[in-house]
């Protein structure tokens, strides 16, 4: 897996959908998610570590020699596994490989060494060494360094679980031994298979980051109005405006994708009118009294869930991204009612594909106005909102005395109401 991720770019999530661990009993399928996914979290971290034990990184020329080595040190540093189990394994895969056994002792020796100085470099590690370099210095420009050092201590800790309920959240904070938050959602530590959790089956919840169940909640009371959930898969934010009573649109150019979402509607008896299209390309029957337009983006904010993103995106796809998503923009806004209101937003921590759309917003002359988030909106949580009432989350944000308990995925946020003066915004 770790291959499939770094030397042929698949996102992991693509692999566990194909179910490539299903062969394996579930506490080993746990353990080799575990290992591989916190793998990737750390890679660049890990990388720097082996720097200090090797001349050069092994490259091809050792097969998987250099995927063993970050695996182990995954392992030994970061993982309840021992010492001695993660380099004997690794040392079976080593030896059974035709090009990695011949750097089987050199392995062995790294391994080895750095667990014995295993406590040295643990109280030695700089959290802000998880980030590729590209990434690191996007973030201190837009944020500075010290707001970047939370940022990423946020990252290092394996992912809470965040449910949007239809009712009462504090019942099932309680039902299911976790924190109601103020945004609405209720928090859990991840644990264990979700189907498996009290609810799920009925239809009870479904599992959303509170930042992007944030989303649709800014639309406000949306109870028998028409929305266009535009770019909607997975759909959680579907699933957030039908329980509201909304008649909701949800349209994604992937059919199997949609395909997830329809099949997650019907286990929460939830209803909407699913559509496969691109949002360029598209001519609804109708238009709407509000649209959800959660553009797509470098999903750099959701890296604390998606760790491989550190290894799957680079600075080049950024200005793609963010040209593609002011021309979903320009698309949607054909599709709104004068008078409408329209959500967009994004899960990146890019500037680019977040605050600099109310630039070209303003340089198009597009028929929006901002209309400002308030904090009663949000829960209260004035630190989700910047000056001209958009919102931006960051990793750290949320911050709990239990660190697995504690962040919130990376978005922004801002709402507009459709105008027919374009000089208004």
């Amino acid at each position: 897996m770790l291959a499939k991720v770094i030397d042929e770019g698949e996102p992991l999530e693509y692999l566990l959908d194909r179910k490539v661990l299903d062969e394996l009993p579930p506490n080993d399928r746990s353990l080799a998610r575990a290992i591989t996914s916190t793998t990737l979290r750390r890679r660049f971290q890990i990388e720097k570590i082996l720097s200090g034990y090797m001349q050069k990184p092994l490259g091809r020329r050792g097969g998987p020699a250099m995927h063993l080595l970050r695996l182990a040190v995954a392992q030994i540093l970061f993982l309840d596994v021992a010492d001695h189990a993660a380099v004997s394994t690794t040392m079976e895969i080593a030896k059974s490989d035709h090009k990695a056994k011949h750097f089987s002792k050199l392995i062995n020796g790294v391994l080895r060494t750095i667990g014995r100085e295993k406590e040295d470099i643990l109280a030695a590690l700089d959290p802000i060494d998880i980030l590729p370099e590209w990434l690191c210095k996007t973030w201190v420009k837009a944020y500075g360094k010290k707001t970047v050092a939370d940022m990423a201590a946020a990252l290092c800790h394996e992912p809470y679980l965040d449910i949007a309920t239809k009712s009462d959240a504090e019942k099932w904070a309680k039902e299911l031994d976790g924190i109601a938050l103020p945004t609405g959602s209720v928090r859990l530590k991840l644990r264990g298979a979700v189907p498996n959790l009290s609810g799920f089956e009925d239809g009870e919840w479904w599992v959303q980051d509170t930042a992007a169940s944030l989303a649709p909640s800014l639309l406000g009371d949306v109870n028998g109005k028409t929305v266009a959930d535009l770019c909607a898969a997975p759909g959680g934010k579907t699933a957030y405006l039908a329980s509201r009573g909304a008649r909701v649109t949800a349209v994604d150019s992937s059919t199997p994708r949609l395909e997830k979402l329809t099949e997650n509607l019907k286990r929460l008896n939830l209803k909407a009118e699913c559509v496969t299209s691109d949002v360029m390309t598209w001519e609804p029957e109708q238009l709407f009294d509000a649209i959800l337009l959660d553009a797509p983006c470098s999903a750099t904010g959701i890296a604390r869930k998606h760790p491989d993103i550190f290894s799957l995106k680079d600075a080049q796809q950024i200005p793609q991204m963010a040209s593609l998503q002011r021309k979903i923009l320009k698309a949607s806004i054909a599709f709104l009612k004068p008078g409408g209101t329209l959500v967009f937003c994004t899960c990146s921590l890019q500037p680019e594909e977040g605050e600099a759309v109310l630039d070209f917003i303003e340089a198009e002359n597009l028929p929006l106005k901002l209309n400002p988030i308030q904090a009663n909106e949000v829960g209260g949580i004035t630190q989700l909102i910047q000056e001209n009432g958009t919102i931006r989350t960051l990793p750290h944000h949320l911050d709990h005395t239990d660190s697995v308990l504690s962040g919130i995925d990376g978005f922004f946020m801002a709402r507009f109401q459709h105008v027919n003066n374009k000089n208004s915004c």
